[in-house]
C-alpha cells in the first residue's frame, strides 16, 4: 500500500514528461480526487484535459506500482482482471470522453494501455449492486449470482480484448520540494545523477537522458 502511494508521484512524473509530450501533446494532466457516482465510489489519481477547454477530460488516469515480491511479473503486460471495473468507473465518473489510461510503473520501465469504455459492464454491476445493497430487505448472499459470474467473465474478456496497448516506456521518478514562494510543494522530476552515465548505454537510457535534457559528457 505504502510503495503504490509513494509511487503515484513518479507515475505522473512519466505521464507528463515522458508520454505526454509525444502522444498527447494537446492534453494537460489533473490531479483527482474522490467520486461518488450512483453509489460507487472511485478515486482516480488524475485526468488528461484539453488544454483549451479544461472542462473536457479525455482521459482518466491510474497508475498501479507492482513489486516482484507481490506479483509477477512486476510489469503488468495486460490491465488485470481486478483493476477493470475500477477504470471503467473511474472514466465514468469523470465522464471522460476516451476512456481511461492505466499504467504498470516500475522503476526501469512502463507499460500504458488505454481501457475503452463499457456501458453494458458497468450497468451490469450496478444492476448487481442494487440487488445485493440496495434491495427492500438485505440478505447476505450465499452463493454466486448468475450476474456475478456473468461480470467476472466480462472482466476476463475485457481484460484480453477491451484494452488498447499504446507501448512500454522508460520511466523517471519525481520529488516534491519546497516552494518558499506559495510556502508549500511543488513537484520536479528527479535528474538521473551523473555517475550513471556510462560510455555505453541502452536505448531507453539514451531516451531518457535527452528527454530530461542530458548529453552524454
Amino acid at each position: 500500500m505504502k510503495h503504490g502511494t509513494d509511487s503515484e508521484i513518479h507515475q505522473i512524473a512519466t505521464m507528463c514528461s515522458i508520454i505526454m509530450p509525444f502522444f498527447f501533446p494537446k492534453l494537460v494532466f489533473y490531479e483527482e480526487g474522490s467520486y461518488i457516482t450512483n453509489n460507487v465510489l472511485v478515486s482516480p489519481d488524475g485526468s488528461l484535459r484539453l488544454t483549451e477547454n479544461e472542462n473536457v477530460k479525455s482521459f482518466a488516469f491510474e497508475g498501479k506500482a507492482p513489486t516482484g515480491n507481490t506479483f509477477k511479473p512486476a510489469l503488468h503486460n495486460v490491465v488485470p482482471e481486478r483493476y477493470i471495473a475500477q477504470t471503467l468507473f473511474e472514466q465514468k465518473a469523470l465522464d471522460a470522453t476516451d476512456g481511461t489510461l492505466y499504467m504498470s510503473w516500475t522503476s526501469t520501465s512502463c507499460t500504458l494501455f488505454k481501457v475503452l469504455s463499457n456501458e453494458e459492464v458497468i450497468n451490469t454491476i450496478l444492476r448487481e449492486l442494487t440487488e445485493i445493497y440496495f434491495c427492500d430487505i438485505l440478505k447476505r448472499p450465499t452463493r454466486s449470482s448468475a450476474a456475478a459470474k456473468q461480470i467476472k467473465q466480462y472482466m476476463q474478456e475485457i481484460s484480453r480484448t477491451g484494452c488498447v496497448f499504446l507501448g512500454e516506456f522508460p520511466t523517471v521518478q519525481g520529488k516534491l520540494d519546497h516552494d518558499e514562494t506559495t510556502n508549500g510543494t511543488s513537484a520536479h522530476i528527479d535528474p538521473i545523477p551523473s555517475d550513471d552515465y556510462r560510455d555505453k548505454l541502452t536505448y531507453d537510457e539514451v531516451h531518457r537522458q535527452i528527454l530530461q535534457g542530458k548529453t552524454q559528457s
